[in-house]
C-alpha cells in the first residue's frame, strides 16, 4: 500500500491523489531518486487540471507506514481522452535559458581574426517560464555560421522550448466518463543536467574535496527558485578533483563523473533524497537487511520485516541460510505496487565474486 500525493511546489499544501491504479519507482546510490510512474482514474475535470497545472508539480510518495519513498517532480502526463491520446511533456525538454554556441566562418580574408573561432551569443531568458517552472538552462550548439543567424536560432528555440510539447495522436473511439491517466516523474537529481555550470576557483588550490565543489554548485544552482528550496546532508569523503571548470558541462554530469572515476564511487552515496536535500556521504558498512534465500521476506537488523515499497539502496543485503554469511551491496531498486514486488540491483561483481570465492556457483 502506498499514498501519493502533489503539490504546487516543494513545502506547498499536498493534495492526495486518489483511484492509483499502477505504481513503480527506481532509486539509485548515485543520483537518489530517480524515477516514478503511475496511473489513476479521473473524471474530465480532473483530466483538464492535469493537463494545465500538472507538468513540473511537485510528488511524494509514502509507505503504508508513513515512511517517504519516493519524491520527485512530474515529468510527463499522458492519457486518453476518447479518440483523442494526448501527451504533455517531458519537463526535461524545456529550456527557458538558452546560449548558442557556434564557430565563425573561415572565409579566408587576410586580417579576419574570428575566422574559425568559437564563440557563444549568451544567454537569453523568458522569465514567464522561469517564474513557473524554475530555471531551465540549454547550450545548443549552431554549428558554423554568423552571429545574426545564431541569435535567430536563440530567438526561435526559446519559443519553442519554454513550454512543455503537447502532442496528440486521433484514433477511433468513443469518449467515456473515466480517463486513465498516466503520469512520469524524475527525481530532483535530473534537473542537475538543466544547469550549465562553470566555476573558476579563487583560491589558488590545484585540487579541492568533492564535497567543497559539489556545495559550490549547489550554491549557484538556478532552479531551487520560487520556493524550491533546497538543504545539504553533504559529508567530506576525501576524494579530491579539480575546483575549477571551464567545459560547459551540466552541473550533474560533473559531479556524476567524478564519483564513476574515482577509487571511492562504489562507498558514496549521491544525489537527491527525501525532503529536497542533496546528499552526500559514506554508506555504512554495518548489515541493514536480512533474507532467506529461499523466502521473499527482507527483514532489517531488529528482525523486523521491512515494506517492499521502502527498502532503498546502499544497504547490505544478508543471505542468512548459508553455512558462510554472504552479504551484498544493493546499488539500486525498482519497487512495482503491482504484486508488491521489488528488484534489487548489486554492486558490480560484488555477490558473484563472493560466491565463486566459497564455490556456492550455481546462482548465475
Amino acid at each position: 500500500m502506498i499514498s501519493i500525493y502533489y503539490s504546487l511546489y516543494p513545502g506547498g499544501e499536498r493534495t492526495h491523489i486518489p483511484g492509483i491504479s499502477s505504481y513503480n519507482h527506481e532509486t539509485v546510490l548515485v543520483g537518489g531518486f530517480r524515477s516514478a510512474s503511475f496511473s489513476v482514474t479521473v473524471n474530465i475535470v480532473g483530466a483538464e487540471q492535469w493537463i494545465f497545472t500538472g507538468i513540473g508539480r511537485h510528488i511524494e510518495v509514502f509507505s503504508g507506514r508513513g515512511n517517504r519513498v519516493w519524491e520527485g517532480i512530474v515529468n510527463e502526463i499522458s492519457f486518453n481522452i476518447g479518440p483523442r491520446a494526448v501527451k504533455i511533456g517531458p519537463f526535461l525538454k524545456m529550456s527557458n535559458r538558452i546560449n548558442v554556441g557556434y564557430q565563425h566562418p573561415n572565409y579566408g580574408i587576410p586580417g579576419d581574426t574570428n575566422a574559425g573561432t568559437y564563440d557563444e551569443t549568451g544567454w537569453a531568458d523568458n522569465l514567464d517560464s522561469q517564474r513557473r517552472y524554475g530555471i531551465l538552462e540549454e547550450l545548443v550548439s549552431g554549428g558554423t555560421g554568423e552571429e545574426p543567424e545564431m541569435l535567430t536560432l536563440r530567438t526561435a528555440r526559446l519559443e519553442q522550448q519554454a513550454e512543455p510539447i503537447v502532442s496528440e495522436t486521433l484514433s477511433s473511439g468513443a469518449q467515456g466518463e473515466e480517463i486513465l491517466l498516466t503520469v512520469s516523474c524524475v527525481g530532483y537529481s535530473r534537473l542537475l543536467e538543466k544547469q550549465i555550470y562553470n566555476l573558476a576557483w579563487q583560491s589558488g588550490w590545484t585540487t579541492i574535496d568533492l564535497s567543497a565543489k559539489i556545495i559550490a554548485i549547489l550554491d549557484e544552482n538556478k532552479f531551487f527558485v520560487n520556493q524550491r528550496a533546497i538543504a545539504y546532508s553533504i559529508q567530506s569523503v576525501g576524494m579530491d578533483v579539480p575546483p575549477e571548470d571551464s567545459d560547459n558541462r551540466t552541473a550533474w554530469v560533473i559531479i556524476s563523473d567524478h564519483i564513476s572515476k574515482s577509487s571511492l564511487s562504489n562507498s558514496l552515496r549521491c544525489g537527491m533524497l527525501g525532503e529536497m536535500t542533496f546528499t552526500l556521504q559514506y554508506l555504512p558498512e554495518d548489515i541493514v537487511y536480512r533474507r532467506s534465500s529461499g523466502s521473499n521476506v527482507v527483514k532489517d537488523e531488529y528482525g523486523s520485516i521491512v515494506p517492499n515499497s521502502e527498502i532503498a539502496p546502499g544497504g547490505h543485503m544478508a543471505l542468512v541460510d548459508f553455512s558462510v554469511p554472504v552479504s551484498y551491496r544493493i546499488s539500486s531498486v525498482r519497487y512495482d505496487l503491482s504484486g508488491d514486488s521489488v528488484s534489487m540491483n548489486y554492486q558490480e561483481g560484488s555477490l558473484k565474486t563472493i560466491m565463486d570465492d566459497l564455490m556456492l556457483g550455481g546462482i548465475f
